[in-house]
């Protein structure tokens, strides 16, 4: 079967009804809140040279129905100073934490990220997809964005902050493949490390699936396969619940929110990784396996063995004369024997629990970074 068809079937092709597709006149409210957004903004920044830039899914209009928020970019060389008048002008607001100055705050029960950078900001190239999708996506395409969107959240997949796929990949992926189906037979024909997806405003190199976990491409995969089965999946949210069940063997370590989303689930995985790694380097014997979900908490999934023999058998071939006398020095009074044309010898275990070591650890290095953490 060839990876996009010259029709497309049916039943992957029918959004009436779908929960996930806003009403017309949900619609014509969020373009409302945002163009009196950018009137009172442009009011509040006059007699500064500011360029007023809304962005993401709202400003293309491929957000889900219920499920939205309004991200408006700010470009100008003062944009520290027209930070401070929007920060008083909504000061119901706060800062947003992370690599850039963002003024979060609630408007008409919309939440709502002005970001303010400079107008050489490296990775401004955002602004410049709004115009694009809104020229290259029809109606149709972006109800197919709306609905991989709504199927991509389903799963627990969607997002940088959880290592999953973003709104622009999606978006990119429906221009070039048109349906969720053909999507789904992309990723099922193709590794990870073997797909490039080119940024469309860019010069330069950029792959839009850069964001992608090797893990959460395994639960796309996964998910993807079901979905060519049966045409249909249930859009829902994905839940804590959700996550501690495909993780039932895991242990979790809960720590309060820092920062922003992404944020908080780079940090938690990274550390737990990094812990992981460090057993490892000492016992080689040791695997572990880690994964975050990140909502109102931070909640750290880590596998590894719960506990291991009191010995370790150390082998050295036996042509390695001077490896096996500083071995002998080492471990003094160890009992050396021959196996196999290795010289062996079993020394105590530097970790005899690593989950136990681990979970201490995660919380330790968690902590060390300003989070309050405990075992889940």
């Amino acid at each position: 079967m060839p990876l996009i068809p010259e029709e497309i079937s049916p039943k992957f092709c029918n959004f009436s009804g779908e929960p996930y597709i806003p009403s017309s006149e949900e619609k014509e409210r969020v373009k409302a809140l945002i163009d009196e957004l950018i009137s009172t903004l442009k009011k509040l920044f006059a007699g500064y040279d500011a360029q007023i830039a809304p962005v993401g899914s709202t400003a293309k209009d491929t957000f889900l129905a219920g499920d939205y928020d309004i991200d408006i970019y700010i470009l100008s060389d003062r944009y520290r100073d027209l930070y401070e008048l929007a920060s008083a002008a909504f000061p119901e607001g706060h800062q947003k934490h992370g690599e850039l100055l963002i003024w979060n705050f609630r408007y008409k029960g919309c939440d709502v990220d002005l970001v303010f950078v400079p107008p050489d900001y490296e990775k401004r190239d955002t602004i410049y997809h709004t115009q694009f999708y809104l020229e290259h996506l029809t109606e149709r395409d972006r109800n197919e964005v709306r609905k991989a969107k709504a199927f991509f959240k389903s799963h627990g997949v969607y997002g940088a902050e959880v290592g999953g796929i973003v709104g622009v990949a999606i978006e990119e992926l429906v221009r070039k493949y048109h349906t969720l189906e053909n999507i789904c037979r992309l990723f099922l024909e193709n590794e990870l490390e073997d797909l490039w997806l080119q940024d469309p405003v860019l010069d330069r190199p950029r792959n839009l699936l850069a964001s992608i976990t090797k893990s959460k491409y395994r639960k796309i995969r996964e998910a993807c396969r079901k979905y060519l089965e049966t045409g249909a999946f249930e859009y829902k949210k994905y839940t804590l619940e959700d996550f501690i069940g495909e993780h039932g063997d895991y242990k979790f370590v809960k720590c309060d929110r820092k920062f922003d989303r992404a944020t908080d689930y780079n940090t938690s995985v990274s550390v737990c990784r990094s812990v992981g790694r460090l057993l490892k380097n000492l016992d080689s014997d040791i695997e572990f396996e880690c994964e975050s979900y990140v909502n109102d908490e931070v909640v750290i999934a880590f596998k590894t063995q719960d506990e291991l023999p009191p010995k370790k058998e150390i082998c050295i071939p036996k042509h390695l004369e001077h490896a096996i006398e500083g071995f002998v020095k080492k471990h003094p009074g160890v009992e050396l024997y021959e196996k196999d044309g290795y010289i062996c010898g079993l020394v105590d275990r530097k970790v005899r629990f690593p989950s136990e070591k681990m979970e201490e650890m995660i919380i330790e290095k968690m902590e060390k970074r300003g989070y309050s953490c405990s075992v889940f």
